[in-house]
Formats: structure tokens, C-alpha cells, sequence
């Protein structure tokens, strides 16, 4: 269902851009890659083989069992660990550390200092974090998002409404439902994550 509900995206594009910046951007040779709520990790197949090392971290146990999943299938090494992202530690540093679709999910100042203080440990001097639809120059209270993507008999609708919980901290809630339709039958499941918003 993950795949159908994000099918919109072209990580293919995605990962070309990540190159590019890497080219504009890092003051250092790029070998070891960090995708930061990295989910199952739709990314790692394609770094890798253009040459990069790839480690995933992410909070969801499920999806990274998925993502392991994944790359025992293809072939594809990788690291993947479980860990919040406010406190954790690599064994060897990275030259990049990238995060998508505005998942840093952290809900104060204290919680955003002290992620940004684990990335600067985990990246090597010279290396670049990418942040991907992280920075919010308009408050994103009252935005609601809808898509609807379909794979054979399977549709999926989405719904991403946002609300404001504390403007002078920045902080807003994100309730994500998503209604699944296969053989007829309707599931739906709902997740609500509150965001400190930069």
C-alpha cells in the first residue's frame, strides 16, 4: 500500500537532484550516503548503484523490516537502523544526509537543536544535509492535501490536513488518513504526528 500511496513520486529524479547537489554543494568526495526517515528506503537501490554506501534510519520498526525486505530481494546492501532521530550514531561518518517529503518530525526547538547536533556528529566535516520540504516560509495551518493513486485493483486515497498547536513555537499537527479500497472492501488508518516546523 506504501507503494501505491507514494507512486507519485519519481525517486529516479529525485536521486539525479540529490547528485547535482552533491556536485554544487559538498566539499568533500561523497561515499557514504544517511537518509534520515528513510521508511523502506526507496532511495537505496538506486544510490547504490551509482557507487554510494547507504544507511537508513528511521523510527518505524515495520518499515524497515520492509526496506530490509526490499534489499535482501534485490541484492543490495545496506545499512538500516532504528533510532530517533533527535540521538543517534553511526559507525562511520557520511559525506551526505538527506530527509524527504518534510519528515523531520520533532516537536520543539530543544528536540531540533539536538537533531541537527546528531547530524553535524554524523557527517564528516565538508559534507552536506539536504532537508526536502523541511523549511516552511508560510504557516501551513489549515492546508489540507489530497491524492488518489490506483495499482490494478487497489485504490488509495490520502488526506494530509495540518493545524496549528503553538504558532510562537512553530508547532503544528500533520493527521495523515489514508482509505485503502482492494476486493471491495474499505480499510482506512489514521496518524496524527505533531511537527516543529523550521
Amino acid at each position: 500500500m506504501y507503494e501505491i500511496a507514494f507512486s507519485y513520486r519519481n525517486v529516479e529524479y529525485e536521486v539525479g537532484v540529490i547528485e547535482q547537489l552533491i556536485s554544487r554543494y559538498t566539499q568533500v568526495p561523497v561515499r557514504r550516503i544517511l537518509e534520515l526517515a528513510c521508511g523502506p528506503a526507496v532511495h537505496a537501490p538506486l544510490l547504490r548503484a551509482r557507487g554510494y554506501e547507504y544507511a537508513g534510519i528511521d523510527t518505524s520498526v515495520g518499515m524497515l523490516a520492509h526496506g530490509r525486505a526490499r534489499s535482501a530481494a534485490r541484492q543490495t546492501p545496506m545499512t538500516l537502523l532504528a533510532a530517533d532521530l533527535r540521538a543517534f550514531s553511526l559507525p562511520h561518518a557520511c559525506q551526505l544526509a538527506f530527509i524527504t517529503l518534510g519528515s523531520l518530525c520533532v516537536e520543539s526547538t530543544c528536540d531540533l537543536q539536538a537533531h541537527f547536533a546528531a547530524v553535524a556528529l554524523a557527517l564528516e566535516s565538508g559534507g552536506l544535509y539536504l532537508l526536502e520540504s523541511c523549511v516552511n516560509c508560510a504557516p501551513n495551518a489549515g492546508r489540507v492535501e489530497s491524492s488518489q493513486m490506483g495499482a490494478g485493483s487497489t485504490l488509495v486515497d490520502a488526506t494530509c490536513e495540518c493545524r496549528t498547536v503553538d504558532a510562537a513555537e512553530q508547532l503544528i499537527e500533520e493527521r495523515l488518513t489514508v482509505i485503502a479500497t482492494w476486493d471491495g472492501q474499505q480499510h482506512q488508518y489514521s496518524e496524527a504526528a505533531r511537527r516543529r516546523q523550521i
